[in-house]
């Protein structure tokens, strides 16, 4: 699941991005994280954004959705590992959730740093096009 955390700063809608650590990567994305056996996509989502940030979304998803795929290959050996065997693809359920301004996140270990940032900004740093096109998608702005 991928959790794209927007909130309004005077006329400007700015979106979270997070920063892994990195032995994790080292590169800016949403809140993202696996779903658990037993959860749905909704409860998962809500569930990686209590842990990474502190924030709980309950009832505060947006009805919008955005799903992807991409190859399991993507992925570094020590990953792929934790899919099932036979395994190809991995499917991600991406969310919008609106936060009050004024919050912040509170990080887990997971990060190093957060940042809020325009749309254009976001989608200069995210390292993969698919979730910049979720982005795109959840955001409902055209995007030049």
């Amino acid at each position: 699941v991928l959790i794209f955390v927007f909130r309004t700063s005077e006329n400007e809608e700015q979106i979270l991005l997070t920063h892994w650590i990195p032995e994790l990567g080292g590169y800016w994305h949403p809140v993202a994280g696996g779903i658990d056996d037993l959860e749905t996509d909704d409860e998962a989502a809500l569930r990686e954004l209590r842990e990474e940030t502190g924030f709980d979304g309950t009832g505060k998803l947006d009805r919008r959705r955005h799903f992807y795929s991409y190859s399991l290959s993507e992925e570094p050996p020590a990953r792929r590992d934790i899919y099932p065997a036979g395994s190809e693809q991995i499917s991600v359920a991406c969310f919008r959730l609106d936060a009050p301004l004024g919050w912040e996140p509170s990080l887990n270990f997971e990060h190093d740093d957060f940042r809020w940032c325009g749309l254009d900004e976001a989608l200069n740093l995210l390292r993969w096009p698919t979730v910049s096109e979720a982005l795109v998608a959840l955001s409902g702005k055209a995007h030049s």
